[in-house]
């Protein structure tokens, strides 16, 4: 039940926006569609994990403390799914599929599932790489987004006026 509701929170921002664009008219492949899915509800689940969490243990039958069965769950839940265990069970799994389709690519030169499909899992896992990587080091660097985007407008909207030729 946990997993599920961790696939239903992580899905459900992503199938809202695929909704929006498809009701704004916009047309994506299904192997668009697949390489989002493939993608970004498990950055999703990664990112967010702690609001995640809290919305499984508030509002599912996790929130419930009636049973011993149902205080064990909760302990899972908020053992298992934190930002680090989630990286590594996603690093795990696309590593394993990774090692497995190129095995079976080198050995019958063939493609694991389709070759379309293959593709899209190891985009998706440079894509989870990156994204995952880019959240990580955003910690540690001084790059705020408000005052870059302010300076990038500024940039845009600057004018070499006489006033500022005489400051220079």
């Amino acid at each position: 039940m946990a997993i599920i509701f961790i696939l239903f929170f992580s899905l459900l921002p992503v199938l809202l926006v695929l909704i929006i664009v498809k009701i704004l008219g916009y047309d994506i492949t299904l192997n668009a569609i697949r390489f989002i899915f493939f993608t970004f509800p498990f950055v999703i689940a990664t990112q967010c994990s702690g609001i995640i969490r809290n919305l499984i243990l508030k509002y599912t039958i996790f929130s419930e403390k009636e049973h011993h069965y149902q205080l064990f769950m909760r302990e899972l839940v908020k053992f298992l799914y934190t930002k680090e265990n989630l990286n590594f069970i996603f690093y795990a799994a696309y590593s394993f599929f990774l090692i497995v389709s190129t095995f079976k690519t080198l050995q019958t030169g063939g493609p694991l599932l389709s070759q379309e499909v293959d593709l899209i899992v190891a985009k998706s896992f440079l894509v989870y790489i990156a994204c995952t990587n880019m959240f990580d080091r955003k910690k540690s660097s001084s790059i705020e987004g408000k005052n870059l985007l302010s300076l990038i407008i500024k940039i845009l909207l600057a004018r070499d006026t006489d006033k500022i030729r005489v400051k220079k």
